[in-house]
């Protein structure tokens, strides 16, 4: 549980793996990477972010790979995937139980803050669910963002009144793709996607 301050997990050149039962972020920041090498990135159990905590996965010129099992975001929680202008690929997978990942109170989902050469991918093998208020509560990246997508493999339920976008102006993410068998899109709330690709891919 990490309550105030900044931690960073891997910085320099070094590489390494985190394996973890469950990780909590109520307040402060955490760095997965921010270094040129890989990071191995394993939760077991529910990742929280929230009240005002902030999860950063790289920060510099490495790689971050995650397996986890549920993420959820409340309060002000912000989650980053991309956050460094010579960041390499950043892939979060789902696995375990739960698999789904939710956003609640104003939480925010950024892809890529900042154009890089790397691509973020988020393959849920469960539920997106966006009851967020932000504007944005989630944003597939600016810049070089072709390849940045969300995959999903159950429903896609949207509540709240959050912004769903896409800030580049320049490359067109990926979006979102759906790849199950059988799978619903609850899209509500008064504010409409912006420049958010949707594609159905159960090939």
């Amino acid at each position: 549980t990490i309550n105030n301050g900044v931690f960073t997990g891997f910085s320099g050149t070094s590489s390494g793996t985190f394996n973890m039962s469950t990780f909590n972020i109520p307040n402060g920041t955490f760095i997965a990477n921010d270094s040129n090498g890989i990071t191995n990135f394993n939760v077991s159990g529910v990742t929280t972010i929230g009240t005002d905590g902030q999860f950063i996965a790289s920060n510099n010129a490495g790689t971050v790979n995650f397996i986890v099992n549920a993420v959820t975001l409340n309060g002000n929680g912000a989650l980053t995937l991309i956050n460094s202008a010579n960041s390499g690929n950043v892939t979060m997978d789902f696995a375990g139980t739960n698999r789904s990942l939710t956003l609640n109170g104003t939480s925010t989902l950024a892809l890529e803050t900042v154009s890089s050469p790397g691509v973020a991918v988020i393959n849920i093998s469960n539920d997106f669910i966006c009851n967020s208020t932000a504007t944005p509560a989630v944003d597939f990246g600016t810049g070089a963002v072709t390849g940045n997508l969300i995959s999903l493999k159950r429903n896609f339920t949207k509540t709240g009144n959050g912004l769903i976008t896409t800030s580049s102006t320049t490359n067109a993410a990926t979006g979102f793709v759906f790849s199950g068998d059988v799978q619903s899109i609850n899209f509500g709330g008064t504010t409409p996607s912006s420049g958010v690709n949707y594609t159905a891919n159960n090939t």
